[in-house]
């Protein structure tokens, strides 16, 4: 199963991104005895580091990870850009619907975005206003009409299953 893993050297030219959800997707289909995911994750991640990347989770302080959460954001710290993630989070920041283009592609869109950068640091509820705030006029009266004009009051778990649903009526 090891060698299934894709492998991270660390280069520049690499996605760190694309690392970790091929390594999640490969670590969600193994099982050993027992083991939870995040323990199977832990415990294999290392396996997947080569050259770089590998020297960079050798030296990291014994005890100074316990979670998988821990080490994915260390290790985003690490090898996504700190010019790289100012300029993801100003694309977040100014997302908005293109000229003509439907709902449904719009939120996709933006799913594809927090999916190339996991690391985004916005709340759900930011996330949510940024998809609103970036609607085209009509679509934003479509949605606040559907939601009796209280759509921004809403939970952003409500909101965001709120777009899910109409996005997916708008194909």
């Amino acid at each position: 199963m090891i060698h299934m893993l894709s492998v991270f050297r660390g280069f520049a030219n690499e996605n760190p991104c694309q690392h970790i959800r091929e390594f999640e997707d490969i670590c969600g289909t193994m099982k050993y005895n027992q083991m939870t995911e995040e323990s199977l994750k832990l415990k294999l991640f290392h396996f997947s580091l080569k050259e770089k990347a590998k020297t960079w989770l050798l030296s990291l302080q014994s005890g100074s990870i316990s979670t998988w959460e821990e080490l994915a954001e260390a290790y985003y710290r690490k090898f996504y850009s700190k010019q790289k993630t100012a300029t993801m989070r100003q694309a977040l920041n100014t997302f908005h619907q293109l000229q003509g283009e439907m709902l449904f592609i719009y939120f996709e869109r933006f799913k594809d975005l927090l999916l190339e950068h996991p690391h985004h640091g916005f709340e759900k509820i930011c996330l949510i206003q940024i998809l609103y705030e970036g609607l085209d006029y009509s679509n934003k009266t479509m949605i606040e009409s559907l939601y009796n004009g209280t759509f921004i009051s809403k939970t952003a778990d409500d909101a965001w299953q709120f777009f899910e649903e109409v996005a997916e009526n708008t194909l």
